[in-house]
């Protein structure tokens, strides 16, 4: 019986409501705790193959100023007080330190001891996880295949230790990082591999609101609402077996995913969303565990699950236009940036706002391409000046 009045989501972002960091950001955090102790215990299954509820996230934002790590550290905190705490995984940055690590797993639940290879990468910095992108390639491409491995036994054979094996992986991701980082980390070859498609990039500039006295808001309402959460994600946690659907949420599934798929068709992002489909379920059975334990996915499960993505979609590109963009092509994105943020600004207000990275004949150069391009749209003032204007 669980003890929350409300939906642990609901009630998570009630909890983390009176702190700083954006509330994108407490949403990202909670549905990411969430998969973690559900693990691969539930699934959908799709004939040939079954979906898991396991995420990577990555909330993007300005160093320090949206306090990535603290809606991080919400979430992660309480599943240190629950039975069975996850794997962190919190220094491991190789594959092989990894591997090594979730193939010691044991847990015991319900009086049963059982092995687990399942664990999640915390990383408050992930230019700190992932390192350069020179030198990252094996790391993104064990990220990339063990994210939604569906067979039994996942193995690999190395010359110091052998063969080694993950009994039913299970790997979750948080990470914060800066916009700039995040290129420094992810190559665009990513793009291709799969990476960007199986993660999701939480991009925010703006914290809630400005909160000097946090202590202030530490209640007794607000302690009791802390026992609930972590009493529910042990409940949550015992959850197995498939989950379900019925045959109107199949309809409106296949309705929402035909439009999607004729979208993409000529979406210049099409690599990063082209796997929404099976993110839509993923968050479909999250937010269902959130809301009760009938295993069943509904229309307003979907609902919720489309809108969390469709906020996603708006500004994830912000971020990661920078890992595909060629290095003279950076200036752009940064100047398209501060133009979508301000919606409006004059020639010498987008000159001083620009000056610290970029002279002013290039800016005039890249004003140019992103007029050409459509995105912006320049007046005239009654003054003679010049206004910029994000279409």
């Amino acid at each position: 019986m669980r003890q929350l009045e409300k939906d642990w989501i609901s009630s998570f972002l009630e909890y983390t409501e009176d702190l700083e960091s954006p509330e994108e950001f407490f949403l990202w955090s909670g549905l990411t705790t969430l998969s973690i102790v559900m693990e691969k215990n539930v699934w959908k299954d799709r004939g040939r193959f079954k979906v898991y509820p396991n995420l990577y996230t990555i909330l993007i934002g300005p160093a320090g100023w949206v306090k990535k790590n603290q809606a991080i550290k919400m979430g992660l905190d309480l599943l240190d007080d629950i039975d069975n705490p996850p794997l962190i995984l919190a220094q491991q940055s190789t594959p092989e330190a990894i591997i090594s690590e979730m193939s010691n797993g044991v847990k015991q639940q319900e009086g049963k001891i059982k092995f687990v290879s399942a664990g999640v990468v915390h990383a408050p910095e992930l230019s700190s996880f992932l390192g350069k992108k020179s030198t990252n390639k094996d790391l993104i491409i064990f990220l990339t295949d063990i994210f939604d491995f569906n067979k039994d036994i996942w193995s690999k054979g190395t010359q110091s230790r052998g063969r080694e094996e993950l009994y039913n992986p299970c790997l979750n991701l948080i990470a914060g990082s800066t916009p700039e980082w995040l290129k420094e980390c992810i190559g665009s070859s990513s793009v291709a591999g799969g990476f960007l498609g199986r993660t999701n990039f939480v991009y925010s500039e703006n914290p809630k609101r400005p909160i000097a006295h946090p202590e202030d808001y530490v209640t007794e309402k607000i302690e009791d609402l802390r026992r609930k959460l972590i009493f529910d994600l042990n409940e949550i946690s015992k959850l197995e077996g498939t989950f379900s659907w019925s045959q109107e949420t199949k309809n409106w599934y296949k309705s929402w995913y035909e439009k999607e798929f004729e979208s993409l068709k000529n979406d210049p992002l099409a690599s990063l969303f082209s796997r929404r489909h099976v993110m839509m379920i993923k968050l479909g059975m999250i937010i269902s565990a959130s809301e009760g334990d009938s295993k069943e996915i509904t229309i307003p499960h979907l609902e919720k699950s489309k809108l969390c993505l469709d906020r996603l979609k708006e500004g994830a590109p912000q971020a990661v236009e920078l890992i595909t963009t060629e290095p003279s092509g950076e200036d752009t994105i940064k100047v398209l940036n501060i133009l979508r943020k301000c919606k409006r600004l004059t020639r010498s207000q987008l000159t001083r706002k620009t000056t610290y990275f970029i002279k002013a004949e290039e800016l005039a150069k890249v004003i140019d391409t992103l007029e050409q391009a459509e995105f912006i749209r320049s007046s005239t003032t009654p003054k003679g000046g010049t206004i910029y204007t994000l279409n």
